[in-house]
This record gives C-alpha cells, sequence and structure tokens, in this order.
C-alpha cells in the first residue's frame, strides 16, 4: 500500500468514525416527562420545590414539580395529547418559559395550581399562558421585579464602593444613589415592558396589575445588593390574582 493510500484511508476511517458519531447523537432520546399508567397512585405534591425538574404525565394531565427545564419543554413539544398543566414551581429561565407558554397557548392547553401548590417567578408565565386557569383557595403566585443577580453586588460596588453601608460623606451618598437610581429606573422599565409584552398583552393580565406592582420601588441600597430593584416582590393569593385576570375560576 503506497503511501497516498494510507493517507486515502485513514481520512475514510476519520470522516466514517464522525458520521457514525453525529449520527448517534442525533438518534438519542429527549428527557421527557415520565408516563404514569391509569390507575397508579400519583406521585405526592411536595410541600418545598425539587431542586431538580420533576414532571410526569397520566392520561392527558401534566405534572411538573420543580424548575421549568428541558423534560417540560421537549415533552409539550413531541406529545400532541395534554389538555392541562399543572405546575408547582419556583420558576427557572425567563427564556425558556415564554418559549414553553408561547406552546401552551398555541396547544390550547389549560392550566392549574392543585391545593397547596405555588407558581413563583416564571413560572407565572406559564399559568398564564393557559387558555383556562384554575386554581384552588390557597394557592400563591410570586412576581418580582427583573434582577440582575450576582451582578447586581458589583453594580453597587463600582457606584458607591465598598463602604456604602457606613457613609459620612452626603455627597458621596448622593452620587451613590443617583447612579443606583438609574439603574433602578432601566430595571422597572425593563420590568414594565416585560409585564406589558408577555403578560398582558399575550396571557390576559388586567393592566392594573402594572399600576399596582410599581407603587412602592425604592432606591435602597441594601434592595439593590440583592438585585431586587423595586419592594414588590409579591406573592398573589388565588383571590388577589383572581381580581387582575390571572386565575380566572377557583374550584
Amino acid at each position: 500500500m503506497t503511501e497516498s493510500t494510507k493517507e486515502i484511508s485513514v481520512i475514510f476511517i476519520l470522516i466514517s468514525m464522525l458520521l457514525s458519531v453525529t449520527s448517534f447523537a442525533k438518534e438519542q432520546p429527549k428527557e421527557l416527562c415520565e408516563i404514569i399508567s391509569s390507575g397508579i397512585t400519583l406521585p405526592a405534591q411536595r410541600e418545598s420545590f425539587p431542586v431538580k425538574e420533576t414532571c410526569y404525565q397520566q392520561n392527558d394531565q401534566l405534572y411538573l414539580q420543580g424548575p421549568i427545564g428541558k423534560k417540560l419543554e421537549n415533552t409539550l413539544m413531541t406529545r400532541d395529547n395534554i389538555s392541562t398543566l399543572h405546575l408547582n414551581s419556583q420558576g427557572g429561565s425567563i427564556s425558556r418559559a415564554g418559549k414553553i407558554a408561547d406552546l401552551i397557548r398555541a396547544k390550547k392547553i389549560n392550566t392549574n395550581l392543585l391545593p397547596g401548590a405555588n407558581c413563583v417567578s416564571a413560572c407565572t408565565l406559564l399559568y398564564q399562558a393557559g387558555v383556562k386557569r384554575t386554581a384552588t383557595s390557597n394557592n400563591i403566585l410570586v412576581y418580582h421585579c427583573v434582577s440582575a443577580g450576582p451582578r447586581s453586588k458589583g453594580d453597587l460596588l463600582l457606584y458607591c464602593g465598598a463602604d456604602y453601608e457606613n457613609y459620612t460623606d452626603d455627597n458621596q451618598e448622593y452620587k451613590c444613589l443617583t447612579n443606583l437610581n438609574k439603574r433602578i429606573r432601566s430595571s422597572t422599565e425593563g420590568t414594565k415592558k416585560m409585564f406589558n409584552e408577555q403578560h398582558v398583552a399575550k396571557y390576559d393580565m388586567d393592566a392594573s396589575f402594572i399600576d399596582w406592582f410599581f407603587s412602592d420601588i425604592t432606591n435602597d441600597s441594601k434592595w439593590f445588593k440583592f438585585g431586587n430593584f423595586c419592594k414588590k416582590y409579591y406573592g398573589l393569593t388565588t383571590e388577589q390574582a383572581k381580581e387582575f385576570n390571572i386565575v380566572q375560576k377557583v374550584i
């Protein structure tokens, strides 16, 4: 075998291996919610949120406990036999929640909160996407401002210095709060825009919710360092949520 023939053989082997790996990757099954047969008792709803996404389907009922993740998204993308999604979730990625919410509305799926269930942060997008939205009398839906997370502490140090809680210089404190207020206003406008686009325009929330939510913002650096740019981190009761057309019917 000549050297050129050997080189061609090696290249051919490498290409074959690459194609095999690519084909194997494509054939890997997507993570989906577990299917539980009729007649089998469903897992009990946990009092605290699971750390990992837990979801399962029984007949046309889909249940999510814990964070919003790939299993739920994949299941809603691939299964067309779901009529109701039951939620008990601490939220998750807002971008993923937006995609899932669009799937829920496009497939005309109803959403429900079982007794004791809570729907926090990005979970509220999923809940509001339901064509029919039901809840029990003891649920909580939690809404909050857009937050910067860990980055907010860095901004606080940048604008105000490490000793921001013990100012003796009025000018220094004024400069600090002025800069913080710019960030707070920017975050507030971002949150209002998100609420208007996602919750009001797309998913039927009463617009009065936004005025109510932003009736009390803050320029307090102690709030800023936790990444929450307004004092409202509100858990709405079922009845309060019904006033803003978030919950449609209490069952």
